[in-house]
This record gives structure tokens, C-alpha cells and sequence, in this order.
């Protein structure tokens, strides 16, 4: 089973190690989304709260007009918790261009330079990572069209909102990314009515045999989490009762397995209450638009030759947000390379879907060196691709 396929959390109890029948692979268990830093404001006490994106419009302004949104989520939310020190702002906007190609893919996703400043620390603002952003915008799709969109724009709002405010489907979902265990996240338990059984007390259930779907049987979705959070009790014998589905955002084919692999685990024979479930299938792959030739980028100038003049201290790093949805991508770089060496004024050119990849791309030559030093070359092009390893692009959706 390939790490990107599936996960399985028990939020009722710690992470709970599954060992395979002889023959069989592991089943792992994929880390967490990245997320920022956990954020501080002035609070008498440390409280949470939940940062979440409004969701995406209906339509986006264009040069030539509207263009209409066929399909699009707003990124995942996630819970901070505040201290006293620093105040919070309850609101951040964040804008993007990006043009629309014509089968209604967003491309060439930059940030706006009028987009708003971000507070300092001492006025702190709540806010998403642009790539987090960025990464959702180059999931959506929007209908087709002859010659498609350029010059469009898009606005993210980010809010802060406390628990009691927040409704329940979003809080289940935060909690559908968010590792089990820490003490922190009992009031998220508590206000979504997760924490009412005993399942959450010690000692916590042991899980004599867990059982997952088949991944090859769950079709993946191009740039789209698939997830699915059940409750369910566990009766004197050991075995999973009353399986009630809570949230989640799924295919039929992926609910339906949860359910039977769920009632084929075993559990320590002792009647427990309350215990949470979630099956999680990675987003399928969305293969990167088609990359230009290098030679289209040289000037008259330029005399590096052909080929890569480089040795690198490691490979590129995948722009995370990206990885997580399955969104691959290129970037175009332009280079210098001294005498002895050294590598200076680099440009990025081009980049695809989003301007994070020539970000990444950029400092992916950092400590690079020149294979052959003794040299000086002028205008060097070096494409820089950002693919799934082993990734198969699923059908659209």
C-alpha cells in the first residue's frame, strides 16, 4: 500500500500501531497536512479558535468578464490556541491573479502586490500560508471556454472564530486533520460532542485488529482530499456497535468501505462508548501543464552551453501544500555561474500552476556549484520539475 494512498486515525485514543499478517504490507500512516506556526493573542486565558477560509465564489472577475467556478473547495481550517501579549485581528484578505486556460484550469498563480500586509507580531494577524492558498486555487476548476481568462483575480478571507461560534461540520473537519491525543484539543472534542462516552479515559481501547479499504478499490480525485469520520461503540466481545457516519467529504465507494472495515476490527474485550474513526484516501494526482522548450528562454547573449552545469547539495523540496493535494509542477530558472564556481543572478522565468514552484525552484540552488569550475557561463536555463514519485494522474473529476 503506497504511503500517499490511505490513512487511518482513532482521534478517541492514541495512534494505534497495526501490525500485518504475515505477507502483507504495512498499512502507514500519513503525517498530518503541514500547518503554520500556532498563532498568540490576548486572551485572559489560552483559548481556541478556528481559523477557516470563507468558501470559493461563484464566479471570479476577469478581464474579458466573469468566469464561472465549476468546482472548488477553500482549504482545509485548523485550530490555534492564544495567549495573552499580542492582539488579534479576526479577519485577513488575501488576493491572487491568475489567468484561466481554456479547458478551465487556473494557471500562473501569482500574488497580487496590492494584497494586504500581514500584521506584525505585536498586532497579530490570523492568516493562511500563501502556498496553502495557492495550492487550493490550483485545484479549482471552472468552465471551458474558447480562449479562456486572463488577468483574473481571486480574494481568500481567513476568520478567527471561537468554538461556540464555529458550526459543527467545520469543526469535524479540523479534527479530521488534526493529530490525536494532546490535551489541547479536548474543548474541540467537547463543543463538537466527540467527548461524551468513555472511550477517551484510561486505559484507552487497544485494537487487537484493524482493517482498512482498499485503496485500489477507492478512486482517488485529482487535487481533492477524500476523507470520512464515523462514530461507534465497542461492545463486551470486543466488537465495533452502532457505526454512525458524522462528516465527511467522500466518495460513495470510500463511505461504504469505511463502514465494513470498520465493523471488521476487534478491540480488547471490555464495552467502551464514544470512539471516533476516520479513513482518509490521498488526493489523486494533478499533473502539471505542459513545459515550454528551455531554448525559447536564451537572449543573444547567453553562452552557457546546453545540458546541466550543475551539481546540487540535494534534490528540490516540494512546495508541502502542494504535495499534500497532489498538485505537481515546473519552473523555469535562469542563472550566471562565476569562474570559480559559484552561481548568481537567478531568475525565474516561468512557473506552473503557481509562482510557489519557481520559490522552490529558486532555492534549489542554493549551494549549488558548477560541475566544472574554471569557467564563467552567462544565461543558463534550467527547467525544474516537481512530480509525484510514483504518482498515476487519476481521472478528472
Amino acid at each position: 500500500m503506497m504511503l500517499r494512498q490511505f490513512a487511518f486515525f482513532a482521534l478517541a485514543s492514541a495512534l494505534l500501531a497495526v501490525t500485518p499478517a504475515k505477507g502483507q504490507a504495512r498499512a502507514p500512516i500519513i503525517p498530518p497536512l503541514p500547518v503554520p506556526p500556532v498563532e498568540h493573542v490576548v486572551t485572559a486565558q489560552a483559548q481556541p479558535v478556528i481559523v477557516a477560509v470563507d468558501p470559493p465564489p461563484a464566479s471570479v472577475t476577469c478581464a474579458d468578464g466573469a468566469a464561472r467556478l465549476v468546482h472548488g473547495e477553500a482549504p482545509l481550517g485548523r485550530a490555534s490556541y492564544y495567549f495573552p501579549g499580542l492582539t488579534l485581528a479576526r479577519e485577513n484578505r488575501t488576493a491572487f491573479s491568475f489567468r484561466i486556460a481554456p479547458d478551465g484550469r487556473p494557471l500562473t498563480i501569482t500574488r497580487r502586490p496590492d494584497a494586504p500586509t500581514r500584521a506584525s507580531p505585536a498586532n497579530y494577524t490570523l492568516f493562511m500560508p500563501d502556498d496553502q492558498l495557492e495550492s487550493a486555487l490550483a485545484t479549482w476548476a471552472f468552465a471551458a471556454s474558447p480562449q479562456g481568462h486572463a488577468d483574473c483575480r481571486v480574494e481568500f478571507v481567513a476568520r478567527a472564530t471561537g468554538l461556540a461560534e464555529t458550526p459543527r461540520e467545520r469543526l469535524l473537519t479540523v479534527l479530521a486533520y488534526t493529530q490525536p491525543g494532546p490535551a489541547a484539543n479536548l474543548p474541540l472534542f467537547k463543543q463538537a460532542g466527540l467527548a461524551d462516552g468513555d472511550c477517551q479515559t484510561n486505559p484507552r481501547p487497544q485494537a487487537l485488529e484493524l482493517h482498512f479499504p482498499d485503496p485500489d478499490r477507492i478512486p482517488p480525485r485529482p487535487g481533492e482530499l477524500q476523507w470520512v469520520m464515523y462514530r461507534f461503540d465497542i461492545d463486551a466481545h470486543g466488537v465495533p456497535v452502532n457505526s454512525v457516519r458524522l462528516a465527511g467529504q467522500a466518495t460513495p465507494q470510500l463511505d461504504q468501505a469505511g463502514h465494513a472495515a470498520l465493523a471488521a476490527g476487534r478491540y480488547q474485550a471490555r464495552p467502551r462508548t464514544g470512539c471516533i474513526m476516520i479513513f482518509r484516501r490521498q488526493a489523486g494526482t494533478l499533473a502539471a501543464p505542459p513545459t515550454p522548450r528551455p531554448g525559447a528562454f536564451r537572449r543573444e547573449d547567453d553562452d552557457c552551453p546546453g545540458g546541466d552545469v550543475l551539481t546540487y547539495p540535494g534534490p528540490p523540496t516540494y512546495p508541502p501544500h502542494f504535495a499534500a493535494l497532489g498538485v505537481e509542477g515546473w519552473a523555469i530558472l535562469r542563472f550566471d555561474v562565476a569562474s570559480w564556481g559559484a552561481v548568481g543572478n537567478v531568475e525565474v522565468l516561468a512557473a506552473e500552476p503557481a509562482d510557489a514552484f519557481g520559490t522552490y525552484a529558486k532555492s534549489h540552488l542554493q549551494g549549488a556549484k558548477a560541475k566544472t569550475p574554471g569557467r564563467a557561463y552567462r544565461g543558463c536555463i534550467l527547467p525544474v520539475h516537481f512530480k509525484e514519485p510514483g504518482a498515476t494522474p487519476a481521472a478528472p473529476n
